[in-house]
This record gives structure tokens, sequence and C-alpha cells, in this order.
């Protein structure tokens, strides 16, 4: 490992406010849950139930429902619908396109990096979903999570209840299945035996003790679902996390080179934990193992460097981080197709005691490095449009996971903000610099000025995380789509009118302008609530969400077409349950399967993964939900503009 104080300089990319007020960031597509499930209050019902936001509370949006009744705030895992998007092929042509969404407050990107210096880091993790115990990713009816789900299981959970964890104890004495889980509890109880990184600067906090679990942010410890603090509030971190990189958004050139210059180091896809065995004078011993309640043969350290841990008597040990496959002789044919690359090593595991150090040395598939990119330029106090007049995102390239093996996954948003009064080279020598709400003078040199400033929030960090979502494999597809390029196009936001659904937003899809040829496959993909605030502005059954899809023929101006238009397209999956005609007005029905649907779509279901589809002639495409075009309010279409098949198909 390089020496800790270059990792620590690194470390201290993060967070800087001087306002009392928020600075927030949501995330719209796919739907940012802000720790919500299914609540029907304004504000979020338990702010701490799987991470630490630091977002106004009456943001978010529901868990995704595949029915049409309301189920009330609880809702069972087997009711809710992921939204599902198809891995990438691992050709470095074939890829799934989704375009991530989100707004922030208090400014991003080089436009404003005179007033502000920011990151925007986009992040995600998965588990395997195999579908021989879930076929197509799905839970049966009335399945019962105690029996089919792992204790580590990524989870939204059936209630909003934290998830349970108590220190030294076995996963299986304190973990419940039907409570949400992002992070594993082995990874959390490895953290809260590290120590924390004594040099970060802390200005004139008291955190409560010298664990990872105490920050300048959170200097009581406050858990959050199963985050670890320091982890949360520093990138990049020092040790292993279940999180891979997808990009990191900066606002300035000197970031920029910084962050390009780790990301292609040797050393980008590997972290350090000290390991120790079951006793190690001056640690707790390790846990206890779920078989059979006997002390774990390894664990993690209190050592954050090689030094003290070899002194100590523990094993400096490297992993391999930034992986997204173990191989198992399964993927070696893979090295060098498109961009995969092996490494070789001890993969992390998080889900376990020992963090994987008890494993063998193998080859891994490896992700590729996160892009390093400028974030989009958005307004200092503003949440809303960046000032190229669109929405900030990011278009995501689902990874190839080779062993095709559904992947059930969160993405993580995560948004850093400083101004040059606590740079970010400060470190613990500095924590006199800046107090709790000082004093200014006056030009008179005698009238004092109150400012308002919280050290608590000097270095702060937002963030947002999707609810679960599946990452499928193509081979599921006919062999002439396995290698297409695939779009997706989302249907967004909650019931109400600007007011009552902000921060959150209105109805409408992203991204509004699609352009495709006709070698290119289309995902349309939405998730919507039964259980929203009462009395928000809207059609259709109070507290609902619906969307369908309408072609409009007469153009994207109207709002009132005498009928849908049929699509000329062809069905690419479930190609054995529909056809053009059955898709068209699958599409037009919001996914109702019956014989007597609703005109305002009650009937149907509030989330919906259609089938995807490849449009034949090319030309403009107008569409549009016909439910939430009311004018004074939303406006709820888009347009897809086709042309001729790609060269690189032909």
């Amino acid at each position: 490992m390089h020496d800790m104080k270059t990792v620590f300089v690194w470390g201290c990319l993060l967070a800087v406010l001087i306002e009392p007020c928020m600075s927030d960031i949501y995330m719209h597509f796919p739907p940012g849950s802000n720790n919500r499930l299914n609540g029907n209050q304004d504000n979020v019902r338990n702010a701490n139930r799987l991470f630490d936001s630091q977002n106004n509370g009456k943001a978010g949006y529901n868990v995704g429902d595949k029915l049409d009744t309301n189920p009330g705030d609880n809702i069972q895992e087997y009711r809710q619908r992921p939204m599902e998007f198809y891995m990438s092929g691992c050709h470095a042509k074939a890829k799934s396109e989704v375009e991530i969404m989100w707004t922030n407050q208090h400014g991003t990107g080089p436009k404003t990096d005179d007033r502000v210096e920011s990151q925007v880091i986009l992040q995600y993790m998965c588990q395997e979903f195999p579908d021989d115990k879930f076929p197509n990713g799905e839970l049966p009816d009335k399945a019962n999570v105690h029996i089919l789900y792992e204790l580590d299981t990524i989870r939204n959970g059936q209630t909003l209840t934290t998830q349970s964890f108590t220190n030294g104890s076995r996963e299986n004495a304190f973990i419940r299945k039907d409570r949400g889980l992002h992070e594993p509890s082995n990874y959390y109880q490895s953290y809260i035996r590290r120590e924390r990184n004594k040099g970060l600067f802390t200005a004139d906090q008291q955190l409560k003790d010298d664990w990872a679990i105490y920050t300048r942010q959170n200097a009581a410890g406050t858990r959050r679902g199963l985050e670890v603090p320091e982890e949360r509030d520093y990138y990049p971190y020092w040790g292993p996390t279940p999180w891979k990189d997808i990009a990191i958004m900066v606002s300035d050139k000197k970031t920029e080179e910084w962050m390009k210059k780790y990301v292609n180091s040797p050393e980008y896809s590997y972290k350090y934990l000290c390991i120790m065995p079951t006793k190690l004078t001056g640690n707790v011993d390790c846990p206890p193992r779920n078989k059979d309640n006997a002390r774990a043969e390894k664990c993690v350290a209190k050592y954050i460097n090689e030094k003290s841990c070899k002194e100590a008597g523990g094993e400096w040990t490297k992993f391999i981080i930034n992986y997204e496959e173990k191989t198992s002789g399964v993927l070696s044919t893979c090295h060098n197709v498109g961009n995969m690359k092996l490494a070789r090593g001890v993969p992390y595991e998080p889900h376990k005691i020992s963090q994987g150090a008890d494993g063998k040395v193998q080859f891994v598939l490896l992700n590729k490095p996160p892009d390093v990119i400028y974030a989009p330029s958005t307004t200092v106090n503003h949440n809303g449009m960046n000032l190229d007049g669109k929405f900030s995102s990011y278009k995501w390239k689902v990874p190839c996971f080779p062993t095709n093996t559904t992947q059930r996954c969160v993405l993580r948003l995560r948004y850093n903000i400083t101004t040059s009064d606590v740079p970010r080279e400060f470190d613990a020598s500095n924590n006199k610099n800046v107090t709790n709400d000082p004093k200014a003078k006056a030009v008179d040199n005698q009238t004092d000025l109150q400012l308002a400033l919280n050290t608590a929030q000097l270095g702060r960090t937002f963030q947002d995380r999707s609810h679960v979502i599946l990452l499928k494999p193509r081979s599921s597809l006919p062999d002439e789509y396995q290698h297409s390029n695939i779009y997706y196009i989302g249907g967004m936001g909650k019931r109400g009118n600007i007011v009552q659904a902000y921060p959150a937003m209105e109805y409408r899809f992203t991204p509004e302008r699609l352009n495709v040829t006709t070698d290119d496959v289309v995902c349309f993909v939405w998730s919507g609530s039964n259980n929203n605030p009462a009395g928000r502005a809207g059609q259709g059954t109070d507290r609902t969400d619906r969307t369908n899809v309408c072609w409009v023929k007469e153009g994207c101006s109207s709002l009132k077409p005498a009928a849908c238009s049929s699509l000329p397209l062809e069905v690419v999956d479930q190609v054995n349950e529909f056809n053009a005609t059955k898709l068209n007005l699958h599409l037009n029905t919001g996914c109702y399967t019956g014989n007597d649907l609703q005109a305002e779509l009650n009937n149907a279901p509030a989330s919906c993964n259609p089938p995807c589809f490849r449009i034949k002639t090319p030309g403009k495409y107008c569409y549009m939900g016909t439910r939430n075009n009311n004018f004074s309010n939303r406006r709820h279409i888009g347009q897809i503009t086709v042309t001729g098949e790609s060269q690189a198909a032909k």
C-alpha cells in the first residue's frame, strides 16, 4: 500500500458547505428513494432506514407496486416491481443505455467553479439473483422472504423499520429479512471494529469515539441502515467497500487530473485491511459464525495502516475490490473481449466476517474504470435544470456479467460541495481554523455580524439511492438481438402538481427525445405507487400513479389524439406472448391484462417492464401518457426519431 498520507489526501475530496440549509441531490430516474418505502406522508417516515441522505425529507419516490390497489405503508417484497434493464453485451459495441437523471442544489460543473467546487459520484452495487431460485428475477406470489432470501440479499424491505444490528453477535441473531438492506451486516461489523482516520479535519466537532462510524458529519455515530459513515463521507475511501464506481463528475481541471490519475493507476482496483486471527491482543475477539456460534477464524482488526497492523501481529491483506464476477473457470475466454479485463488476487467479499480474507487467490473480471468527466453545470441555490436547459444526467452503459446471471442491484448518487473557506487539503492540524457560528465585523470594526456556520456541515456530503433494480442477461433475447444496442425510456415522477411533488417531479418520460436506428432496441419501463399522499392533483384514483404509451400521429404538440396509432414495431422479447398488435395495445393500456380497462387506468398496474421492441420504419414517432396530460400542470409526452440501420450493422 502507498503511504497513508497520500491516500488521505485522496480521501479529502469531500463536500464543504458553510450554510446551514440543505444542499440536496435527488435521483429521479431510476427513482431515488430518499429512504422511502411506501409511505403516504409528505415527509419520509424513517430517514435512517437505509442510508444517510441529508436531503429534504419531502423528497423521494415510493417503491414500485405491481398491482392496482393500495397496500398501505408496508408492502410485501413479492408485490414490489423492480425496474428491469438488460445487461450490455460483452462486446464493446453491444450496449444497454440507461440515462440516469437527477437534480441538485448549490451548483456543480465548470461554469460554477468560481463559486463552489463539487463532485458528483455515481456508483452501483450488485449481487447474483439466480434464475434457478428466482425465475426471470421474480419472487413467486405470496413468497416468504424469511425462507427465500439470504441474510445479505439486497432488498427494499417490507416495513419502514431500520435493519437491526447487534455489535459482536452472530449475524443470524439480529438481521431481519423483512427489513431493507443494502450494505451487508458483516461489512458494517468490520468497520465498527476499525479505527477512524484521526488525521482528518474535524473542526471543533467532538467525536464520540475513535472508530470508523464516527465522523465530523456524524459525531455521534448514528446508524443509518448499515452504511459506514466514514466511507459515506470521504471519496475515494481508503478501505474496501461493496460499491463500484460508474462515473466521477468534477467541476475543475485540477480535480479532473487527480481523478484520472487515480482511476487509471495500478492500485485503483485494490484496497487493504488488517486481518487478525480469532484473538489478537488489543482487539475485540472475532464475531461468532452463524453455523455454530463459534468465533470466526479470521476477521478485521482495528489498524488502518500496514506498520501498526504488522507490529500488532495482524496480516496486512490486499483485496481486489473493483470486480464484477469471480471467474471460477467460467470467464477465462472473456479476457480482452470488448473492454473486459481479468486480474488475479483475493476478491473482496463484504458479506463474510473475514471480508474474503479466507478465500483463495483467483482471477476476477474487473469492472471498467469509471468515467472522469465534468459534471453538468448547475446554478447555485437552484434545484432544477442545468445551465444548458436540461436536467442533469449521465448515460450509463449497463455492465456485462458474462455468467448470464440476473443481478439484483442498487444505484448510489453522492454530491460533494466545497468552498475556499475550508479547502480539501485541510487535515487535523487545521481543526482550530474554523468554529461553529463565528461573527464577522462590520466596516467600523466594532459591530458584530452573526454568521450561521455549522462545522458538522463543513465538508458535507449528500446522497440518494435507487430502489432495487434488476439487470437481466441478454441470453433470453433472440440471437439476432443479443448484440444490439438497447435504449431505455423511463416513465418517472409522482402524483401531484409542481408544488406538491417538489423536490420530486411531476410525471414525464426520460429521455423525452430519443434518437435510434432501425437496428436498435427500445424498451419502456416505469415505476409507480398506489399510496402517495392523499389529495394531490392528478387524474384517476387518489394516491395512485399510472403510466401508459399512446402513439400520437397528430404530432408531439397534440394532446387529443382521436385514437392511438400503431407503431411499426417488431417485438424483441417475450416473443411467445406478444406480437406487434398485442404489444401496441399492451403499451396503450398501461400493461393491463384483463378485459375491462377503466379509462383512466385505475385498474392497470402502477409499475411495468413491458416487452422491448425494434421500430422497423424510419420516422419521427410521438407518444403520450393519456392519463397524465392535464395541461395546466404537466405534459406527459415524448418522441423517438428513427433513422436507417447503423453502419455497424451493414
